[in-house]
C-alpha cells in the first residue's frame, strides 16, 4: 500500500480545513447573509482549526 492511499483522504480534508481558516479570516458570506456567515465562519470554521492541527500533526510523525 502506498503513502498517498493511506493518507489521500487525509489531504483532501486538510484542504478544506485550509479554506474554512480562510473564511474565517474573510467573513465570504457577510454581505449576502449574516446569520449564515455567522453559522459558517464561526461555528463550522472554528472546528476546522483544531482539525488542522491534529492532521498535519499526523504527517509530522
Amino acid at each position: 500500500m502506498t503513502q498517498w492511499n493511506r493518507t489521500g483522504a487525509l489531504d483532501f480534508f486538510r484542504l478544506i480545513s485550509a479554506f474554512l481558516v480562510v473564511a474565517i479570516h474573510t467573513s465570504p458570506l457577510y454581505a449576502i447573509n449574516e446569520t449564515a456567515n455567522f453559522v459558517f465562519t464561526r461555528i463550522i470554521g472554528r472546528v476546522a482549526v483544531p482539525f488542522f492541527i491534529m492532521v498535519t500533526w499526523v504527517f509530522s510523525i
